[in-house]
C-alpha cells in the first residue's frame, strides 16, 4: 500500500512536469499535454484546474477546427506572480525582479563592502525589497529568491559549502535570507544558474543534453543531462 506522502510526492512531480510543459509548449491543450508527458489524460484533468486556480495557468480561447469540440488552449500566465534573482559577487549584488517568463521587470546594482555572511544577507534582503519598490511590483505576488554565487554549494539544504572568492565555509545562505525576508530562497552555483536560464528560456531550450562554460575570475562548467543540472553527490559536480 502506497504511503500518503508517497501519493502527495507523486502528485508534486506530476505538477511540476505538468507546468513545465505548458511553459514550454503551451498554448498547448490536455490532450498534447498528455502526450508529451505520457501522463494519462484523466490525471492531466485533475492537475490542471489546481494550476489555474493557483494563478500559474490561464486558459485561452478555444481552436476551432470544424470537428467535434474544439480544444482549450492552456499557457503560463506570467504576469500572475514574480521572482527575484540574485547574483552574489566578491564587490556587489546584481539584482533582478521578473515575471514567469524570464522579462525582466526592474533591475538594481549594489556595492559589497563587507562579505561577513550576515553584512550580506542584509544586503541580499535589501536589494530584495529595493527590486520590489522600483518595478511596482506587490510582495504577495512573489514567489520567492533564487541566489547564485560562485563556489561549491549543497543546493538541496540552501548551504554554501565552499566560496574561495568570498572566504565562505559552510554558511547557510538560504536559511539566513529567509528569515530575514520571509520568503521561499534557493541557493546554487552561478554557472548552474546560467545554465538553467539557458535550458528554459535561452538557447538550450531545444537540448536536453549541454554544457556550458564560463570564462570570468574563475573558470566554471555547468552539465546538463536529461534537461535537469548534474550537481553530483556534493555540488561540486562541474
Amino acid at each position: 500500500m502506497r504511503h500518503p506522502a508517497d501519493r502527495r510526492l507523486v502528485r508534486s512531480i506530476n505538477r511540476s512536469i505538468v507546468l513545465n510543459v505548458i511553459r514550454e509548449m503551451g498554448p498547448v491543450s490536455k490532450a498534447e499535454i498528455a502526450r508529451a508527458t505520457g501522463l494519462s489524460q484523466a490525471t492531466v484533468g485533475a492537475i490542471v484546474p489546481s494550476l489555474i486556480e493557483r494563478g500559474f495557468v490561464c486558459e485561452g480561447a478555444p481552436v476551432i477546427s470544424g470537428l467535434g469540440r474544439p480544444p482549450t488552449l492552456l499557457e503560463l500566465d506570467r504576469d500572475s506572480y514574480n521572482v527575484v534573482g540574485l547574483k552574489l559577487m566578491e564587490d556587489h549584488i546584481v539584482g533582478a525582479v521578473t515575471d514567469l517568463e524570464a522579462r525582466t521587470l526592474g533591475h538594481v546594482e549594489t556595492p559589497l563592502s563587507d562579505l561577513d555572511p550576515a553584512s550580506v544577507t542584509t544586503v541580499s534582503a535589501d536589494v530584495v525589497e529595493e527590486l520590489l519598490e522600483v518595478s511596482g511590483l506587490g510582495r504577495e505576488r512573489l514567489l520567492g529568491v533564487g541566489i547564485g554565487l560562485a563556489g561549491v554549494i549543497d543546493t538541496d539544504r540552501g548551504i554554501c559549502r565552499s566560496s574561495p572568492f568570498l572566504g565562505w565555509s559552510d554558511v547557510p545562505l538560504a536559511e539566513l535570507v529567509e528569515t530575514r525576508l520571509q520568503l521561499p530562497v534557493r541557493v546554487d552555483n552561478d554557472t548552474n544558474t546560467l545554465a538553467l536560464a539557458e535550458r528554459w528560456f535561452g538557447v538550450g531550450q531545444k537540448s536536453d543534453d549541454f554544457i556550458l562554460v564560463t570564462l570570468g575570475r574563475g573558470i566554471g562548467l555547468s552539465v546538463v543531462v536529461g534537461g535537469s543540472v548534474y550537481r553530483g553527490a556534493h555540488g561540486g559536480a562541474g
